[in-house]
């Protein structure tokens, strides 16, 4: 006998897991490109809805993991999103001791700042505007959603679109977000400070 829509409401949080992993990991898969993020997110749905559902009544599971793993997705690319803006933006305290950046560090985050404005002049222009005025900006994405008349869902979507095509972009430059240049012969500020 075929299970209809509301018999599947009513399995277990395990069994509706289990039932619908697979649909879980293609909707994670369209905002992460990383197959570890996508794990990492997958499992973490598992066991935030299964404590849930141990402590309280969940009428639908099904949709209840489907929330969850949207919140996670978003939470990670908040966080992806603050280091890349952290990483562009970021002067390397080593180099404040000193006038002299070296050189190659230099053309190094010019490079890298150069590749990030051909990213993010490559999005689309309503996607571009609404990830400036967030990321440059500083707005909040009430605020973004009342300047344009759109809604807070859509800011989100053209966050998330914004911050996966700068990626990937970056990515084909050779440029890996979230990875630090590094010389590990500099010596880092606080020790140039107590050495003084």
């Amino acid at each position: 006998m075929n299970e209809t829509p509301k018999n599947i409401e009513k399995l277990s949080m395990q069994d509706a897991f289990i039932a619908h992993r697979g649909v879980l990991v293609a909707y994670i898969s369209r905002y992460l490109l990383n197959p570890e993020d996508v794990e990492d997110i997958l499992q973490e749905t598992f066991l935030k809805s299964l404590v849930a559902s141990r402590q309280k009544d969940i009428l639908s599971p099904r949709s209840y993991l489907f929330i969850v793993a949207r919140n996670l997705m978003f939470g990670k690319l908040r966080k992806k999103s603050r280091d890349i803006m952290k990483e562009i933006g970021e002067i390397d305290e080593r180099y404040l001791a000193s006038n002299d950046v070296p050189a190659d560090i230099s053309l190094h985050q010019k490079q890298k700042m150069t590749a990030f404005i051909t990213a993010t002049n490559q999005l689309p222009s309503q996607c571009r505007r609404v990830f400036l005025m967030r990321k440059l900006m500083g707005l909040s994405q009430v605020e973004i959603s009342q300047e344009l008349g759109i809604s807070k869902s859509t800011v989100e979507r053209h966050i998330t679109n914004a911050i996966k095509k700068c990626q990937l972009i970056m990515a084909k430059e050779g440029y890996e977000v979230g990875v630090k240049h590094t010389d590990k012969t500099l010596v880092p500020l606080k020790q140039v400070r107590a050495d003084d």
